[in-house]
């Protein structure tokens, strides 16, 4: 009566419960209408025989494994597929769920918690066993709910999406498993504590479940949904796999549930050996169904096997793999703990991986249609490495400033790639000769990630860029194209969101949400989608980009893709002995860090994922981060000004064609300005502790290192100049000494030379310091130690000290060993007075380095 006397509540139960009344899936109560009759409002269901869950985990306790991944598959598959239609449960626990004699999940009241709420965001349960919390004077951000099940933000009355369900999953899964609750209390508040507080006892599931089960239960039950595993679909075929292996492949995890690395390594090796005995079987069987061309084809089994990557190689930040076209062998883009960058191959029926000699400093690996050989990207060069005779030959020069290029190989013999960068595609001959522009792109817009289609002329690829006036917005043409070698400026648009996608077995490939692999059925003949998107995989890495999945895709149907989340890193302070003091903040998809002087506040550039890169200030006490750019060209290497009160930055050029340095002081009506003209391409490194000098860098045709006066209309003054890289400099507090970075040796070292006065230059590093900004020299606030990150990612200390004969460097120790540090690489910055470290870490570390091997992979969507 209540809620029938409120018209307003009235109107959003009869639109919810229409809503999921339209859902019609076997694992979700149908409802057939809504009623009223002489006043009273009611609905038609289902008549569902049988238990609830609640009922069953009662009378029963803990239920068998297979019964466990039988029921959350339906249950999984429920929530899938409402959570694609928009509806969230709510209220997912034991008593919502039947299980009919037959063994089939039906799932009760689903999507109507917010509906009896008309709550907004809050919900309303009647739970039969666990506390609950309610209030005839709902409103929204009033914790309800049954509390046991409930998601912590739920818990703490904050909004919820669909990864609240995600938890109550977790939840019910767990406790299908160990047959009692995982968070339990006297009252309803010690189980709203335990909720937000209490990590879960994943120690009392049986010592039977397997591997991927007790991940998958983890990853449900992070606290923070953004860590959390971000899709029902792709939780489904965790359990689906599991369910397959149960009996035969399911695995017995070390005491505890967690395995060692050792352990891991062990398993690797039974992964390869089983895998290399199910190729084998897929060649007989592929030699006897040749035999028999008469009879019907017979169904490919899926086998879907994982694997860590090569010990001892880190995959590499951008599109680390890539499979044969015979689906028979993958090649990686890795460095080793001394931060090398090569390729290695690994064919799917052997153990042993191989160095491919000739692809030092190589990345972005693709292959020869014919699977013959393998093209790859260095600095400045496209080149190609013969599989037969291990020849690498220069396919081409690639055009100035290319960052983070991307190619494909066509089966006529022409490779396309992408620069990065505002700019079109290019096309070259595979045979070698000059790469031409292929594509034209419009202002503010950047074409990337080809894919070439099975016939040679078509491609997919990616469209992105800042709309209008608006940074992190995406352009009006954005989206995932069709273009072609005959009418390359004729592209159409297959989809509306700027995505890395690739062709596959009848179905477009890409990756959303940050993590969920998805198969679009396409039509390669009329170049159309037919269909809606289903989840493949996940939880599927993506680096520092959200929609660029790392994934490969085979002629013969076999997938590949690297394991983990979106690279989301934590900033964590650390001492001199590499003891984590604290972090920093929200994890976050951070560039480039800069610490102020003051060491109050941090400069951080934020990837949005949509062309557009921003600055934005932290404040080190709160945490809380403010956005100091905006608009287009975003902006990238932030330096303070010595009273802490402005920053200078780069930022693109409104004609595309390089950036320019800016300057804006922290204010709220403070606005920036372009400095003058400095010479090339300008990249702003350090500001001097008495605010006079600018240093900056130009890189391409003239490597060099210029003094902007910052006072008055001086023009910029050569400092160094170099046929090598320099770069990532830093001037001494007193101003006297520069520290940079130059790879003059062959790779990068640290240098110390004088400051605009002649005099010794000094080599600090002896084995090379880590690439990138990480490694970058960092003096102490007193001048009397410098800092850098090793090769090998050991933060390294120096004692510097200045005598009647110039500069004094000591011998490096370690200071902080790689362990600490983390495999991001990088510390940010050092406090003043050299005793604590700000460094980058990954929230998930471990998770990108385990490869994931699909064949037939398509019989999961069709």
């Amino acid at each position: 009566p209540d809620l029938a006397g409120s018209p307003e509540r009235l109107e959003r139960f009869q639109r919810e419960a229409e809503t999921v009344a339209a859902l019609n899936h076997p694992n979700i109560v149908t409802i057939y209408s809504i009623e009223n009759e002489g006043g009273v409002h009611f609905l038609t269901m289902e008549l569902v025989q049988g238990p609830t869950l609640r009922r069953l985990i009662d009378h029963s306790g803990a239920l068998p494994i297979e019964d466990v991944l039988n029921l959350g598959v339906q249950i999984s598959d429920g929530l899938a597929v409402a959570h694609a239609a928009g509806i969230i449960h709510r209220d997912l626990k034991p008593g919502n769920v039947m299980v009919t004699p037959d063994g089939k999940v039906k799932v009760l009241d689903f999507g109507l918690a917010k509906a009896w709420s008309g709550a907004g965001e809050a919900c309303w349960t009647e739970p039969p066993h666990s506390p609950r919390l309610t209030d005839d004077r709902t409103a929204a951000g009033t914790i309800l709910g049954t509390t046991g099940y409930m998601s912590p933000e739920q818990a703490r009355g904050k909004p919820v999406d669909k990864r609240a369900d995600v938890w109550s999953f977790g939840v019910l899964l767990g406790e299908m498993l160990t047959g009692r609750s995982l968070f339990s209390g006297d009252t309803a508040t010690d189980v709203l504590v335990a909720v937000v507080t209490k990590e879960p006892n994943l120690e009392a599931l049986p010592a039977a479940t397997p591997e991927a089960v007790r991940r998958l239960l983890g990853r449900c039950l992070r606290k923070d949904p953004r860590t959390r595993w971000p899709d029902m679909g792709a939780a489904r075929l965790v359990l689906q796999d599991a369910l397959a292996a149960t009996g035969t492949e399911a695995e017995a995890p070390t005491a505890g549930g967690q395995e060692t690395r050792a352990a891991r390594r062990r398993r690797t090796v039974e992964r390869w050996v089983w895998a290399a005995v199910v190729l084998a079987l897929a060649g007989v069987a592929s030699l006897r169904f040749l035999s028999r061309p008469t009879e019907a084809p017979e169904a490919r089994p899926t086998v879907h096997f994982v694997f860590d990557a090569p010990e001892g190689l880190f995959l590499a930040d951008f599109d680390p793999l890539a499979i044969s076209p015979d689906g028979r062998s993958i090649v990686f883009a890795s460095r080793t703990p001394t931060g090398a960058a090569r390729l290695w191959i690994r064919r799917l029926d052997a153990l042993d991986v191989r160095e491919l000699p000739g692809t030092e400093g190589g990345g972005r690996p693709f292959w020869s249609p014919d699977g013959a050989s393998i093209g790859f990207f260095t600095e400045g060069e496209l080149k190609k490495v013969s599989l037969a005779s291990g020849t690498v030959h220069r396919i081409c020069a690639l055009p100035p400033e290319s960052l983070d290029p991307a190619g494909t190989w066509g089966s006529e013999g022409t490779i396309v790639f992408s620069k990065g960068g505002l700019s079109g595609l290019y096309a070259v001959s595979a045979a070698g000769g000059a790469a031409t522009p292929l594509t034209t792109p419009a202002e503010r817009t950047n074409h990337w990630w080809p894919n070439f289609l099975p016939d040679g002329r078509r491609f997919l690829f990616e469209i992105y860029g800042s709309h209008a006036e608006t940074a992190g917005v995406y352009a009006e043409n954005a989206g995932v194209y069709l273009g072609s070698l005959d009418a390359p400026d004729e592209g159409r648009r297959l989809l509306p969101v700027p995505m890395r996608a690739k062709y596959g077995s009848g179905h477009l490939l890409f990756v959303q949400d940050g993590s969920t692999l998805l198969a679009q059925p396409f039509d390669l003949a009329r170049a159309e989608l037919t269909g809606d998107p289903v989840a493949v995989a996940s939880p599927v890495a993506t680096g520092l980009v959200p929609r660029w999945g790392w994934f490969s895709v085979s002629a013969t149907g076999v997938l590949a893709y690297v394991e983990g989340t979106a690279a989301d890193v934590q900033l964590v302070w650390l001492d001199r002995a590499g003891k984590r003091l604290g972090t920093l903040g929200d994890p976050g998809r951070f560039r480039q860090i800069a610490l102020s002087p003051d060491g109050r506040r941090v400069a951080a550039v934020v990837m949005a994922g949509t062309g557009v890169d921003d600055i934005w200030v932290i404040d080190v006490d709160r945490g809380m981060k403010s956005r100091a750019t905006t608009g287009l060209g975003g902006g990238w290497n932030p330096v303070w000004s010595p009273d802490g009160r402005e920053l200078v930055f780069s930022r693109a050029d409104s004609d595309n064609l390089g950036s320019s340095l800016y300057r804006k002081e922290l204010r709220v009506d403070a606005t920036e300005s372009a400095l003058r003209e400095p010479a090339g391409r300008g990249v702003a490194e350090d500001w001097s502790h008495d605010g006079k000098t600018l240093l900056y860098r130009t890189t391409g045709k003239e490597n060099a290192f210029w003094a902007l006066p910052m006072e008055g209309d001086g023009p910029p003054e050569l400092v160094l100049k170099s046929a090598f890289s320099v770069g990532l400099g830093q001037l001494s507090p007193d101003g006297r000494w520069l520290a940079y970075m130059s790879d003059e040796s062959g790779q990068y070292e640290v240098y110390v030379e004088p400051f605009r006065r002649p005099g010794e230059r000094l080599r600090v590093s002896p084995d090379g310091v880590f690439p990138d900004r990480g490694g970058r020299p960092r003096w102490r606030g007193d001048g009397k130690e410098l800092f850098y990150l090793s090769r090998d990612r050991q933060l390294m200390v120096v004692d510097v000290r200045e005598a009647a004969a110039g500069l004094e460097v000591g011998a490096p120790e370690v200071l902080v060993p790689a362990d600490a540090v983390g495999t991001v690489g990088g510390f940010d910055g050092v406090t003043a007075d050299g005793q604590r470290f700000l460094v980058r870490m990954r929230v998930d570390e471990d998770l990108e380095q385990r490869i994931h091997v699909v064949t037939n992979w398509s019989s999961l969507v069709e």
